[in-house]
């Protein structure tokens, strides 16, 4: 996307670092009538695994967190991003013992893991089983003595049901409402501003999605800017496509083929000439995980030409390429990554700034990350310090982010009374301060 689009979508993320912590502020202040009502609160509000959440508004769905909601896609873009880094390191172990089809998958989800960055940033936030409320149900029958029998309950996800409307045939239609398996969040500009727009996804491979709109915003990059305003790796990556084409017979040895045909060729798939086929990216993945292969019929026809002194085995070809993309989608991402959060650093007071960041971090639900892989990677230095001390307060001296094992639990209802538990998620205390009348010695599971 363009440079304006990222500008505008600095200046959203700076608004929304703003009413978070408005809302923080607020909701601090809070009193609830209840112990359930508190649990409800604290989860649709503060717990990563149900947000964000959305409410129905004349059948098309309404993020409750509007105020605030570039932040879930700039914290998805930085969670992916250092993912992608950390696994960058595995392929040079993986190269040097010959495990080609591992080398070729994990080289393969580093790149997904750095699209996915890539497209968080004003392009298209995907969000897997998007979530509209949530309810108790049961978790357990208590086996202690003094409870036996008794069911527990927890809080878990309601998920969130479109209406839509089926029609047949011009007399006759129905109404039926259906669970999107994700939505795609689009940043869109307008005279008065930004917003987000939500669109259900029913089928159909994340992968597959992923890659068409990593596309898809290529070459709506290649028609506004040019070519070269996608950098040289990603280019060589799509160069490796050439081949591909010509042996389809869609392309002569001597001609030179438009990078846009290249990028429907690995990200969307071919459909023009009377030939069609599916997208060459997701299809690589699919052969190493599933098939044990690290070649297609392609290169297995072409290897036997292929001088070992000038390219390596046929098997390393799509790794080795897989990686350098990988590579280049990272230095380019940390090039539009970077001047975002320096402007929110340098337009917001210290602690609101802070409080945006560990907040991303944390609704991203990254619980997971080798911190020295980071540190170890040629490109530590170019990740901007904001991210690199949120990322090391979190992970430096652990690799994962430990969950309770206990929380606070109260008696719901009329005798004999069933119980209700609470989960308390990460964000407690890191990104809110609780309030000890909440929930009954909530500050003794902490």
């Amino acid at each position: 996307m363009s440079s304006t689009i990222l500008t505008q979508f600095g200046t959203s993320l700076t608004n929304s670092f703003r009413s978070l912590f408005d809302f923080r502020t607020e909701f601090q202040n809070r009193r609830f009538s209840s112990h359930d009502e508190a649990a409800k609160e604290l989860s649709l509000n503060w717990d990563p695994r149900f947000l964000p959440n959305f409410k129905t508004e004349n059948h098309k769905p309404v993020s409750r967190q509007s105020d605030y909601f570039t932040l879930f896609s700039f914290g998805e873009a930085m969670s992916e991003l250092l993912v992608g880094i950390e696994q960058l390191g595995a392929y040079d172990f993986l190269k040097k013992q010959d495990f080609d089809q591992f080398a070729s998958f994990v080289c393969y989800t580093s790149s997904f893991h750095l699209i996915d960055s890539f497209l968080c940033l004003g392009a298209a936030f995907f969000i897997p089983s998007p979530v509209e409320d949530c309810t108790w149900v049961q978790d357990r029958v208590m086996a202690i003595r003094e409870a036996r029998g008794r069911p527990m309950y927890r809080l878990d996800a309601v998920p969130l049901r479109l209406t839509e409307r089926k029609t047949r045939h011009l007399l006759f239609h129905r109404t039926i409402q259906r669970s999107p398996r994700y939505l795609i969040a689009n940043f869109e500009q307008n005279e008065v501003g930004s917003n987000w727009s939500f669109t259900p996804g029913y089928g159909g491979s994340v992968h597959v999605s992923r890659w068409r709109s990593f596309g898809e915003n290529l070459k709506s990059l290649i028609r506004t800017d040019g070519a070269d305003s996608i950098p040289r790796p990603v280019r060589q990556f799509f160069g490796l496509f050439r081949g591909h084409l010509a042996d389809l017979g869609l392309l002569q040895d001597e001609s030179e083929f438009p990078l846009d045909k290249l990028i429907d060729y690995g990200c969307i798939g071919v459909r023009f000439e009377g030939i069609t086929t599916e997208p060459f990216a997701p299809k690589a993945r699919n052969l190493a995980i599933y098939k044990n292969q690290t070649i297609d019929d392609y290169l297995r026809r072409v290897g036997p030409a292929l001088d070992p002194s000038i390219i390596e085995a046929p098997s390393k070809v799509y790794p080795t390429n897989f990686h350098a993309l990988a590579r280049g989608m990272a230095a380019w991402q940390l090039d539009r990554l970077t001047p975002i959060i320096s402007n929110a650093e340098r337009e917001l007071p210290q602690e609101v700034f802070l409080n945006g960041m560990r907040s991303a971090l944390l609704f991203a639900d990254l619980v997971e990350l080798d911190y020295e892989k980071i540190v170890d990677s040629p490109l530590f230095d170019t990740i901007p310090l904001a991210l690199r001390n949120i990322a090391a307060d979190f992970f430096r001296d652990r690799r994962y982010i430990p969950a309770r094992l206990r929380g606070p639990a109260w008696e719901v209802g009329t005798q004999p009374a069933n119980i209700h538990f609470f989960r308390a998620p990460i964000t407690i205390p890191a990104i809110l301060t609780p309030q000890p009348d909440w929930l009954p010695n909530l500050i003794n599971f902490l």
